[in-house]
Protein backbone atom coordinates (compact mmCIF):
# COMPACT_ATOMS: atom_id res chain seq x y z
CA UNK A 1 0.00 0.00 0.00
CA UNK A 2 1.50 3.28 -0.83
CA UNK A 3 1.69 6.29 1.77
CA UNK A 4 -1.08 8.34 -0.46
CA UNK A 5 -3.11 5.44 0.16
CA UNK A 6 -2.68 4.82 4.15
CA UNK A 7 -3.15 8.76 4.24
CA UNK A 8 -6.30 8.57 2.50
CA UNK A 9 -7.45 5.56 5.16
CA UNK A 10 -6.50 7.20 8.24
CA UNK A 11 -8.83 10.39 7.38
CA UNK A 12 -11.33 8.06 6.72
CA UNK A 13 -11.20 5.95 9.69
CA UNK A 14 -13.66 6.01 12.95
CA UNK A 15 -12.36 5.06 16.28
CA UNK A 16 -14.66 2.24 18.17
CA UNK A 17 -14.15 1.19 21.83
CA UNK A 18 -14.85 -2.00 23.10
CA UNK A 19 -15.74 -3.12 26.73
CA UNK A 20 -14.14 -6.85 28.09
CA UNK A 21 -16.00 -9.42 27.14
CA UNK A 22 -17.84 -7.64 24.39
CA UNK A 23 -17.89 -9.90 20.75
CA UNK A 24 -16.31 -6.91 18.52
CA UNK A 25 -16.91 -9.70 15.37
CA UNK A 26 -18.86 -13.16 15.05
CA UNK A 27 -18.51 -15.83 12.87
CA UNK A 28 -20.56 -16.29 9.39
CA UNK A 29 -21.80 -12.67 10.11
CA UNK A 30 -21.41 -10.66 7.02
CA UNK A 31 -18.29 -8.68 7.36
CA UNK A 32 -17.57 -5.26 5.38
CA UNK A 33 -14.90 -4.24 8.31
CA UNK A 34 -11.10 -3.90 9.02
CA UNK A 35 -10.15 -3.22 12.84
CA UNK A 36 -6.82 -1.53 13.63
CA UNK A 37 -6.50 -2.72 17.39
CA UNK A 38 -4.86 0.44 19.24
CA UNK A 39 -5.10 -0.89 22.62
CA UNK A 40 -6.37 -4.09 24.35
CA UNK A 41 -6.23 -7.85 24.19
CA UNK A 42 -8.77 -9.79 22.15
CA UNK A 43 -9.29 -14.00 21.53
CA UNK A 44 -10.21 -15.09 18.12
CA UNK A 45 -12.29 -18.22 18.31
CA UNK A 46 -14.40 -20.74 16.08
CA UNK A 47 -16.61 -23.36 15.92
CA UNK A 48 -16.33 -26.79 15.19
CA UNK A 49 -18.74 -28.79 13.94
CA UNK A 50 -19.92 -30.09 16.44
CA UNK A 51 -20.80 -26.78 18.29
CA UNK A 52 -17.38 -26.36 20.18
CA UNK A 53 -16.22 -22.97 20.28
CA UNK A 54 -12.44 -23.55 20.03
CA UNK A 55 -9.77 -20.95 20.65
CA UNK A 56 -7.56 -20.00 18.14
CA UNK A 57 -5.12 -17.56 19.82
CA UNK A 58 -4.67 -14.39 21.79
CA UNK A 59 -3.62 -11.49 19.99
CA UNK A 60 -2.68 -7.83 21.70
CA UNK A 61 -2.12 -4.24 20.39
CA UNK A 62 -0.94 -3.53 17.76
CA UNK A 63 -2.78 -5.75 15.73
CA UNK A 64 -5.42 -5.58 12.37
CA UNK A 65 -8.31 -8.15 11.78
CA UNK A 66 -11.06 -8.85 10.18
CA UNK A 67 -9.38 -8.22 6.43
CA UNK A 68 -10.72 -11.71 5.46
CA UNK A 69 -14.28 -10.99 5.30
CA UNK A 70 -13.10 -7.17 3.91
CA UNK A 71 -10.94 -8.62 1.44
CA UNK A 72 -13.02 -11.69 -0.02
CA UNK A 73 -16.74 -10.46 0.64
CA UNK A 74 -17.10 -13.41 2.91
CA UNK A 75 -18.98 -14.06 5.75
CA UNK A 76 -16.66 -13.48 8.89
CA UNK A 77 -14.67 -16.71 9.22
CA UNK A 78 -14.03 -16.51 13.65
CA UNK A 79 -15.25 -14.62 16.36
CA UNK A 80 -13.26 -11.93 18.09
CA UNK A 81 -14.31 -11.19 21.68
CA UNK A 82 -12.41 -8.28 23.69
CA UNK A 83 -10.65 -9.63 26.75
CA UNK A 84 -9.45 -6.49 28.06
CA UNK A 85 -11.50 -2.93 27.03
CA UNK A 86 -10.06 -2.36 23.53
CA UNK A 87 -9.76 0.67 21.48
CA UNK A 88 -9.79 0.32 17.55
CA UNK A 89 -10.08 2.00 14.07
CA UNK A 90 -12.34 0.63 11.33
CA UNK A 91 -12.62 1.38 7.97
CA UNK A 92 -15.74 0.19 5.46
CA UNK A 93 -15.62 -2.08 2.46
CA UNK A 94 -17.08 0.48 0.60
CA UNK A 95 -14.24 3.45 1.58
CA UNK A 96 -11.37 0.96 1.38
CA UNK A 97 -12.64 -0.22 -2.15
CA UNK A 98 -13.04 3.83 -2.87
CA UNK A 99 -9.58 4.67 -1.89
CA UNK A 100 -7.39 2.22 -3.37
CA UNK A 101 -9.57 2.93 -6.62
CA UNK A 102 -8.97 6.32 -6.55
CA UNK A 103 -5.68 6.18 -5.73
CA UNK A 104 -4.57 3.72 -8.18
CA UNK A 105 -6.27 5.84 -11.41
CA UNK A 106 -4.67 8.80 -10.27
CA UNK A 107 -1.35 6.95 -10.38
CA UNK A 108 -2.77 5.43 -13.84
CA UNK A 109 -3.37 8.44 -15.02
CA UNK A 110 0.08 9.77 -14.08
CA UNK A 111 2.02 7.18 -15.59
CA UNK A 112 0.11 7.07 -18.95
CA UNK A 113 1.09 11.08 -19.21
CA UNK A 114 4.21 10.23 -18.60
CA UNK A 115 4.25 7.56 -21.46
CA UNK A 116 2.98 9.73 -23.52
CA UNK A 117 5.93 12.59 -22.82
CA UNK A 118 8.60 9.09 -23.88
CA UNK A 119 9.41 10.09 -27.77
CA UNK A 120 10.03 6.63 -28.70
CA UNK A 121 6.49 5.56 -27.35
CA UNK A 122 4.72 8.22 -30.06
CA UNK A 123 3.21 6.08 -32.31
CA UNK A 124 1.82 3.62 -29.81
CA UNK A 125 -1.86 4.45 -29.59
CA UNK A 126 -3.45 4.78 -26.35
CA UNK A 127 -5.04 1.66 -25.81
CA UNK A 128 -0.84 0.49 -25.97
CA UNK A 129 -0.06 3.63 -23.72
CA UNK A 130 -2.80 2.34 -21.63
CA UNK A 131 -1.18 -1.33 -21.18
CA UNK A 132 2.05 -0.28 -20.61
CA UNK A 133 0.84 2.08 -18.00
CA UNK A 134 -1.59 -0.57 -16.57
CA UNK A 135 1.51 -2.97 -15.69
CA UNK A 136 4.02 -0.66 -14.69
CA UNK A 137 4.17 -0.12 -10.95
CA UNK A 138 6.33 1.54 -8.77
CA UNK A 139 9.21 3.59 -10.25
CA UNK A 140 9.94 1.81 -13.69
CA UNK A 141 12.27 2.62 -16.40
CA UNK A 142 10.85 2.27 -19.88
CA UNK A 143 13.65 0.84 -22.79
CA UNK A 144 13.38 -0.51 -26.16
CA UNK A 145 15.53 -3.75 -26.74
CA UNK A 146 15.62 -5.55 -29.92
CA UNK A 147 12.83 -3.56 -31.31
CA UNK A 148 10.58 -4.49 -28.07
CA UNK A 149 9.15 -2.23 -25.17
CA UNK A 150 10.41 -3.18 -22.16
CA UNK A 151 9.13 -1.78 -18.85
CA UNK A 152 11.13 -2.34 -16.23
Amino acid sequence: MSDQQLKAMVAEMRKQEFEKSVYIIKEEEDGDEIFVMEKGKIEITYMEEDGREEKLRELEAPVTFGEIALLFNTPRTASVRALTKCTTWTINRFEFSSIISSVNKHIYVERSAFLREVKFLSHLSDYDIAKIANIASGAFEVKIVNTFIVVH
